[in-house]
């Protein structure tokens, strides 16, 4: 009888991933209005603003800009897939003598918590002293992808409670 060949071993290809922009590290800039602050970078110091890095498009960091009288400020930056240039405004103290009010915000889920406009660094639940008025208020949560945007009338002496859940 003819002898029968042994079998071929299977290989199982190694995948490949396609170099693309998604996959390669995009510049970052961070700079500070007033310029000089010290900056934090997801929870590391990294020095005085400017300053410039790099990270993977998609990806979400948390940037804080602290300046002697200044109030400290945080931003949560998105990345994409060109060059991010992002500047972190911070107001000077002065602007919170005002504060009369307050605001006790609670969130199911945790969220990062902005004021007109401004990120403040902070998550839920937190109490805001704000200045007699109408504030915006935004809770955003990026890991479970959701934004919700909430409008506040904010009373001398007073406390508005401010409760989402999703």
């Amino acid at each position: 009888p003819a002898p029968t060949p042994e079998p071929t071993p299977r290989t199982t290809p190694t995948p490949t991933v396609a170099a693309t922009s998604s996959t390669k590290s995009v510049p970052l800039t961070v700079r500070s209005d007033p310029p000089g602050a010290t900056l934090t970078v997801d929870g590391k110091r990294v020095g005085l603003a400017p300053w410039t890095g790099t990270a993977l498009p998609g990806a979400i960091i948390e940037v804080t800009a602290r300046l002697d009288a200044h109030l400290s400020t945080t931003r949560i930056l998105r990345v994409g897939n060109g060059p991010l240039d992002a500047v972190v405004e911070l107001s000077p103290m002065e602007v919170q003598a005002a504060k009369e009010g307050t605001v006790a915000v609670t969130s199911t889920p945790w969220a990062y918590v902005s004021v007109d406009g401004r990120i403040l660094g902070q998550v839920t639940p937190v109490r805001l002293e704000l200045a007699p008025g109408s504030h915006t208020i935004v809770l955003e949560n990026p890991e479970a992808g959701w934004t919700v945007e909430r409008t506040v009338l904010v009373e001398a002496g007073k406390t508005v409670n401010l409760d989402v859940r999703k």
